[in-house]
């Protein structure tokens, strides 16, 4: 998987000595980027990576943060056996403490309540309570999660055990793995759209698996290779990111099917990792490409099964496929390759390549780099036909062969090969042609 760094800080201390950090979170407008590192909570922006300000108030190494989902508050948990309430004006507005340390802190998604965790007790504050309400437990809590609709808390413990609590604190349900490893990491689902609640757990026992609320197994558990020290949900539940003793961030589908490794590899453990709350990603499978055709010729069913499979890693940010080839951007580069993976061609370009399509009969090939240039190319010849300035995007009539639009400077071009073109005002960027319908992107919506 391809991804490029956007920003990049080493915590140290006042004697220059790299820390740890063991755990981080957004703020709900993703704005600020919270860090437990080291004795201190560090308050980033996201944007450029500028320290904001540097929290003091704990004695020792803070193990958690997490930040309210109605962005009034976070909290940060020691190992001082404190937890301290900071505002989001950055000001701290209490602490209460716990008989250990504190390991894992969770915020209620609907009611604001905070569950914090430490090695023998639980405890539960909010703003409408005077004082803290704590409960004894007699093993290790590695890990918490409430549900959606923050009716329960999920505690993930060092026995392989899993705790379902109410909101009293109250053992409500228990999905016991006999033998089970350590449970280091958990997290619901955050799709609240999902008739069911799903939880995903891994273990010490370099497992990753599902559970519903009741405690069944969802699927098979799956081994991935190493131990996971954190789990994390993407804001809509499409995709799963861990962070373990692989040294590495890894980005998996919503049923455990692993994509590939997000950034490099580390020198240590990842102990944590987290998604942007209006972030997206595009996913590509890191060691292979798979082809696939409909099954059935009758239109309206959409089933489909494999066809070719090329067994080898591409780096590329934008691939198209044609009748019996694969079109693969990377940079200033495009290759046609065969689906047995054999290239055909090559194409260099002076700039980087931000949009192309193939026409109707796949004869040509339209590309806009990223001067806004765009060109149209004989697909097997590689003659250049004629190409046009001012492209954001452009898109072949996938009706007739000769038609093309492109779109860039406020305007949508309609273009028929060596015909001028006719112009009309647009704002967006076209992205399909059928016809004579054109459709086109805007920052909020396609029409």
């Amino acid at each position: 998987m391809r991804s490029i760094p956007k920003w990049v800080d080493k915590v140290q201390d006042s004697e220059k000595q790299g820390q740890s950090i063991y755990d981080l979170c957004f703020n709900p407008e993703g704005t600020q980027l919270i860090v437990a590192g080291g004795n201190h909570v560090l308050v980033y922006n996201t944007n450029d990576g500028s320290l904001i300000q540097l929290l003091k108030g704990h004695k020792d190494k803070v193990h958690s943060v997490c930040y309210a989902k109605n962005g009034e508050k976070f909290a940060s948990g020691s190992a001082d056996k404190n937890v301290i309430i900071w505002s989001n004006k950055l000001e701290g507005l209490l602490k209460y403490s716990h008989g250990d340390s504190v390991q894992c802190l969770a915020f209620n998604p609907l009611s604001h309540q905070l569950a914090s965790c430490a090695l023998s007790d639980f405890a539960f504050w909010s703003t409408e309570q005077k004082a803290v309400q704590k409960h004894k437990i007699n093993v290790r809590i590695n890990s918490c999660s409430w549900t959606n609709d923050g009716q329960y808390l999920a505690l993930g413990l060092n026995n392989g055990v899993i705790s379902i609590r109410n909101k009293l604190g109250e053992e409500k349900g228990k999905i016991e793995r006999p033998n089970g490893p350590s449970i280091w990491a958990l997290n619901w689902n955050t799709n609240k759209e999902d008739q069911t609640d799903t939880l995903c757990v891994t273990d010490w026992g370099k497992t990753l698996s599902f559970y519903t609320l009741g405690g069944k197994m969802i699927g098979k558990e799956r081994n991935i290779g190493y131990e996971a020290l954190r789990v994390r949900y993407f804001p809509h539940g499409d995709f799963i990111l861990t962070g373990g003793l692989n040294m590495a961030c890894t980005m998996y589908t919503k049923d455990g099917i692993k994509l590939g490794v997000i950034g490099d590899i580390q020198n240590s453990w990842v102990w944590c990792c987290e998604a942007h709350p209006n972030g997206n990603f595009v996913v590509q499978l890191p060691e292979r490409v798979v082809i696939y055709e409909l099954y059935s010729k009758d239109a309206n069913d959409m089933h489909y099964r494999a066809k070719e499979k090329i067994t080898q890693t591409l780096d590329c940010n934008l691939l198209v496929v044609c009748s019996e080839h694969i079109v693969i951007c990377q940079e200033k580069t495009l290759q046609s390759m065969f689906f047995a993976g054999e290239k055909e061609k090559e194409w260099n370009f002076d700039s980087p390549i931000r949009c192309l399509d193939l026409s109707q009969r796949k004869e040509k090939l339209a590309v806009v780099d990223d001067t806004g240039l765009c060109q149209i190319f004989n697909a097997r010849t590689e003659e250049l036909f004629f190409q046009e300035m001012n492209a954001n995007s452009v898109a072949f009539n996938n009706l007739y062969e000769d038609m093309l639009a492109f779109s860039g400077n406020s305007n949508l071009s309609i273009k028929v090969m060596d015909f001028p073109a006719h112009v009309q005002k647009l704002n967006g960027f076209v992205v399909g042609l059928t016809g004579s319908k054109v459709i086109q992107k805007t920052n909020t919506m396609i029409s």
